[in-house]
């Protein structure tokens, strides 16, 4: 495991993130409202992987699935892919 995966980030650290110059009321209703949360029982304490999903789908970005070693499609993409030529 490495050690950023393990890396949490206190809120004034990410209301700094988002150009705020502390926690406010109205960047908690922001993060609220594209759905990031504190973890749970920490309250000011978040995810950084947790809060970059919500950036990007409000973005309007989705990440790529991960490429397997072999360069075949997963079962999963097979079915979507199958899905998907059907209509």
């Amino acid at each position: 495991m490495m050690h950023d995966e393990l890396t949490l980030i206190t809120g004034d650290q990410l209301a700094k993130l988002h150009g705020y110059s502390s926690v406010t009321s109205s960047c908690r209703t922001w993060w609220k409202s594209i759905g990031i949360q504190s973890l749970p029982g920490r309250n000011n304490i978040y995810d950084p992987r947790q809060v970059r999903e919500r950036m990007d789908l409000v973005a309007g970005l989705q990440r790529t699935a991960p490429v397997n070693k072999e360069g075949k499609p997963s079962l999963t993409e097979q079915r979507r892919a199958r899905k998907n030529a059907e209509g």
